[in-house]
């Protein structure tokens, strides 16, 4: 009988995920991601992977078949709310973290919600997935400190933008798209 010697990995959890991820210090942040379509779905699983977020999802819509051609999620995904499925296709990955909280509601109304308020509140940093301008618009006006990241293909599909607020948010959302759309 011949032996060999073979590698052994624990359970992947953030620890391992940040030195994967060639960070040494594995630093939590509260993230608050509003939008859980295509775009958000696969930005957020990329950097869930990487075991830094504490998570809350907000979308108040429903996957269709024709998500499914960008999605993460999947086929018994169907006709459940994004943000609901999303928030545990995430957990299945990394079941160590905190599971990711979600709402399904409309950012527009996150007045009349005190749950999501509290979210919004202590969020570290806002993902903007919506490829709402209303939407847009209105994260830049939530009240909260937390830096604020957009993320959305153009219209027509042919060109993606990313845009990052500075750290002090002196230059926010707004005048960043501004500067965009005057390219």
């Amino acid at each position: 009988i011949s032996l060999s010697p073979c590698p052994v990995n624990r359970d992947f959890d953030p620890d391992m995920a940040a030195r994967l991820a060639g960070r040494v210090n594995n630093s939590m942040y509260y993230a608050l991601l509003v939008g859980a379509g295509a775009v958000g779905s696969l930005v957020i699983e990329s950097l869930y992977r990487e075991g830094r977020f504490r998570l809350t999802i907000v979308d108040n819509d429903i996957l269709l078949p024709h998500n499914l051609s960008r999605h993460s999620l999947g086929w018994f995904d169907i006709g459940h709310p994004k943000a609901q499925m999303l928030a545990e296709h995430l957990y299945e990955i990394m079941p160590v973290l905190q599971r990711p909280n979600y709402h399904i509601k409309n950012i527009l109304n996150s007045a009349c919600d005190n749950s999501l308020l509290s979210d919004i509140k202590s969020s570290d940093v806002i993902f903007d997935a919506t490829a709402s301008i209303a939407a847009s618009r209105c994260i830049c006006e939530l009240d909260s400190d937390a830096r604020r990241v957009c993320f959305f293909y153009n219209p027509s599909g042919t060109a993606a933008a990313i845009l990052v607020e500075d750290e002090k948010r002196s230059v926010d959302l707004r005048c960043l798209e501004d500067f965009l759309y005057a390219q």
